[in-house]
């Protein structure tokens, strides 16, 4: 079972890269860091700094998307633009927090024993930023859906080994 952070999706940001400092702040020499480096320094800064506000990153061939709660959601943005400025960020909102996506991951990944002792073969456990909520990958996610909803409430979204999600309880 695999449990992943709270940061990018679609990066490798939560695979535990080293987030760099924005182009503009790289010592002379330094070469023009990647796309996934400055997102990993936008996720690094928004989480530092605006914990109450942040829920992670979504990285495609479109661009970073940050999403955030609504509380504060300004103040955010605010910043990012005056720490990453040329960067083009999209925003979008959250249900939930990263820290709050991650609590709710750890509490799913230490009740997996557990769930597996009721039938539920949970393979990965991990926060989607983009939904706001846990992605629990399980077997037989017909079979797993109403009990992990019962248990998690609608923080959770139940997937199968497909490419398809449906949120618990939805």
């Amino acid at each position: 079972m695999a449990l992943a952070a709270c940061g990018t999706a679609g990066s490798p940001e939560g695979a535990a890269t080293k987030p760099s400092l924005p182009a503009s702040a790289s010592p002379p020499g330094a070469g023009t860091p990647t796309a996934g480096d400055r997102s990993a320094a936008v996720a690094e800064f928004a989480r530092r700094q605006f914990p109450e506000v942040f829920s992670g990153l979504t990285v495609d061939r479109d661009g970073t998307t940050v999403h955030r709660v609504a509380r504060g959601a300004a103040a955010l943005e605010q910043a990012l633009a005056r720490e990453f400025p040329g960067e083009r960020l999209r925003f979008a909102d959250s249900p939930r927090t990263a820290v709050e996506l991650d609590d709710l991951a750890r509490r799913v990944a230490a009740d997996v024993p557990g769930l597996q002792e009721e039938g539920v073969s949970v393979t990965e456990v991990g926060p989607d930023p983009a939904l706001g909520t846990v992605r629990v990958t399980v077997e037989d996610p017909d079979a797993a859906r109403d009990r992990l909803a019962a248990r998690y409430g609608p923080g959770v979204t139940v997937t199968g080994p497909g490419p398809d999600a449906v949120p618990a309880g939805g």
